[in-house]
């Protein structure tokens, strides 16, 4: 007896929001983390980052310190006010060596930290990982 049975369904890709105020940073992230199940989507600023939010949802962020207007750590903590993002991923990028800001996001609750400049195959195995 043969059982007819339907393909699998192919897998969602997931989406990432990554927010920087640095154009060539967005650029590279597209160029070296977008993959056939990675959808990379940029926002230059927190605010624009609050407003793709609510117009698209996002399996994980990750976000810049340092940005004109609302930072990266006002950002988390606005993510985690709100009870659709309290587990969303976030990964925090900065170049600041400044130890105090990491441990304020990680407890903001970050799921992991990227020391800029930005070593791309690491922040796409942090990625995978937080996924």
């Amino acid at each position: 007896m043969s059982m007819s049975s339907k393909p699998p369904e192919p897998a969602r890709a997931r989406r990432l929001l990554l927010i920087d105020d640095d154009p060539i940073l967005r650029e590279f992230a597209q160029i070296h983390l977008a993959a056939a199940d990675l959808t990379v989507v940029t926002a230059g600023s927190a605010q624009a980052a609050m407003e793709q939010m609510k117009q698209s949802a996002f399996d994980i962020v990750v976000t810049d310190f340092d940005m004109p207007g609302m930072n990266g750590l006002e950002l988390i903590g606005a993510l985690r006010a709100d009870s659709r993002y309290k587990s969303l991923p976030i990964i925090f990028a900065t170049g600041s060596d400044d130890l105090a800001t990491v441990n304020a996001a990680y407890r903001l609750g970050i799921a992991n930290f990227a020391a800029k400049p930005i070593n791309w195959k690491i922040l796409a195995m942090q990625i995978r990982n937080a996924l």
